[in-house]
């Protein structure tokens, strides 16, 4: 991989005879039976974080592992990936220039008499492990959606991050608390929101015109009332509140979107973003049952979007408020519109489908 790469370009190999582990430690994979592949990142933040990026990736590459095969992984930091005690895969993260190449190698389809014998750790397969091949591709693609998945929530919380976030504080006292226990941004100070722009402008290149812009887009939208009914999960184990009706938050991200093109909603990775307020996320389906039922038996919360807060991470790891854009005056003005809401109950369900979206916003 070279400089002039992109960020995600991806290498993958056959075979290694040369390869190079920790501590200049030597790493061969006979042809054919490994997953072998390189992932080159340009993650434009402090350089003194860049070393989080190997163990980030161990624990993709573990949690891939055991959604394909079943096995029971673990990670010995801070780049093994472990089955039964026994290595199964390595990470090695190299630094240049604030480019960093991972370097993944896992033990697929290896037979127990071609494993290394002379090892630091016992080395084992996932053909051994499980006593059946792999499908290399689908592992591949398993590994790589959860490293995307790790890797943009790790960019995300970066120190010097900022987003522009419609604050739902009616939501508060319901889903508060299961925020601050089962989301990242949650527990980092983050109140209950719908998102509109994520990530936003970094506070080091955010200028006084970003500002008014966003204030002016926020100027030229009125306020207006929403409902909060239904718990819906995206599927990567991520549940949710629907603002209802969706079309006022639709057009608001759009408003945004279109003033700051280079800052597309979510990165630009969903052609049609879904407005959501996280409750929480996580792999355990007991936790997402029980933060459902509590929810639920709350509903329904009515609420109405009045402002757009600008919010940053500072060095403290925090979710802050920066300032606030406020929607025009609605009318009527004050009390949220209840008529309207009735007359959305009563209309037929549109809805947006809910089969894009990222996880934790």
């Amino acid at each position: 991989m070279g400089t002039r790469d992109s960020e995600g370009t991806i290498a993958v190999a056959e075979e290694q005879t040369e390869g190079r582990g920790r501590l200049g430690r030597q790493w061969e994979a006979p042809a054919g039976r490994s997953l072998l592949f390189s992932v080159l990142l340009r993650p434009d933040v402090d350089p003194a974080r860049l070393p989080e990026l190997s163990p980030l990736a161990g624990e993709a590459v573990a949690r891939a592992i055991a959604t394909v095969t079943g096995a029971a992984t673990t990670v010995k930091l801070p780049n093994d990936v472990l089955v039964a005690g026994r290595k199964v895969a390595g990470v090695l993260g190299e630094v240049r220039d604030g480019t960093v190449v991972l370097g993944i190698g896992i033990n697929a389809n290896v037979s127990g008499e071609a494993l290394p014998r002379e090892t630091r750790l016992p080395a084992t397969s996932l053909l051994v492990e499980t006593g059946k091949e792999v499908d290399r591709a689908a592992l591949l693609v398993e590994v790589l959606d959860r490293l995307e998945q790790a890797y943009d929530s790790w960019l995300w919380h970066q120190p010097g991050r900022t987003a522009l976030v419609v604050p739902v504080p009616e939501a508060e006292p319901i889903v508060g608390a299961w925020r601050r226990a089962h989301t990242p941004s949650g527990s980092a100070g983050m109140p209950a929101h719908v998102t509109m722009l994520v990530p936003f402008v970094p506070v080091r290149a955010l200028t006084p015109t970003h500002e008014a812009d966003a204030r002016e887009v926020a100027a030229g939208r009125a306020r207006f009332p929403f409902v909060l009914e239904h718990v819906e999960r995206f599927e990567e184990g991520t549940l949710y509140l629907a603002p209802e009706p969706p079309d006022e938050f639709v057009a608001l991200i759009r408003s945004f979107a279109e003033r700051f093109p280079d800052y597309p909603p979510y990165g630009g990775a969903f052609a049609q973003p879904v407005p959501h307020l996280t409750i929480a996320s996580s792999d355990d389906a007991s936790v997402l049952a029980r933060a459902q039922a509590a929810v639920e038996a709350r509903l329904p919360i009515e609420a109405e979007a009045r402002e757009v807060l600008l919010v940053e991470r500072n060095r403290h790891g925090r979710w802050v408020s920066r300032t606030s854009f406020p929607l025009a005056e609605s009318e009527p003005p004050g009390a949220v519109a209840r008529s309207v809401l009735r007359e959305h109950r009563g209309a037929d369900e549109g809805g947006v489908e809910a089969d894009e979206t990222p996880a934790d916003t």
